[in-house]
């Protein structure tokens, strides 16, 4: 809850004074449980994320219009100027250069490693992802070494559920992505 109210008090330290029926573009991509939709592009859907909107939206009094599209997309409309804000946007030192934080996380993912059951493929540490073809979502941001190391075999993908069916497959030996985004689509489409 405490949370909650740092946000609510960083979006009023943006609104111009005075400001009513204020509204705000948010772009962002579909990423249950977060952010579900059944119909993409109708933000009377549900997910963590929605319910916080919706709240921040009755709270300050402001409207903000949420627009799904591919993750590559909404964070060139951030970094344009088109939109103003995105929400599961995990920091990086090049997106705060063009983008600004809330200073206070109303929640936190953490990367985890997935193979193949059987494959004998494993990770216990950092050095066990030398030589492992890697399969991750475009544009996303996981932790460093990871995110700027040039030596491991990343096979960039578009969506998670894409890494989890080339996994699935066997066309990859690991898959990276964020808990619990992947344990829900795990289970949400039986792997």
């Amino acid at each position: 809850m405490v949370r909650l109210v740092r946000i609510i008090l960083f979006f009023l330290s943006i609104i111009p004074i005075g400001a009513e029926n204020t509204t705000f573009t948010l772009v962002s991509e579909i990423w249950p449980p977060f952010r579900i939709s059944q119909n993409p592009g109708d933000c009377d859907d549900c997910g963590i994320d929605i319910d916080i909107i919706n709240e921040l939206e009755r709270r300050l009094d402001i409207t903000i219009e949420v627009e799904f599209c591919p993750w590559a997309r909404a964070l060139e409309e951030i970094k344009s100027g088109r939109s103003d804000l995105i929400i599961g946007f995990a920091y990086s030192e090049e997106r705060a250069e063009y983008a600004s934080y809330v200073p206070v996380s109303y929640t936190s993912v953490e990367p985890v490693f997935y193979t193949h059951t059987g494959s004998g493929a494993s990770v216990g540490e950092y050095g066990d992802l030398a030589d492992k073809s890697i399969g991750l979502s475009r544009d996303s941001v996981y932790f460093e070494p990871f995110n700027s190391d040039e030596s491991l075999n990343k096979v960039y993908l578009k969506s998670e559920k894409q890494i989890l069916d080339m996994l699935a497959l066997g066309r990859l030996e690991l898959a990276v992505g964020t808990n619990p985004n992947m344990a829900y689509d795990i289970a949400r489409f039986g792997y």
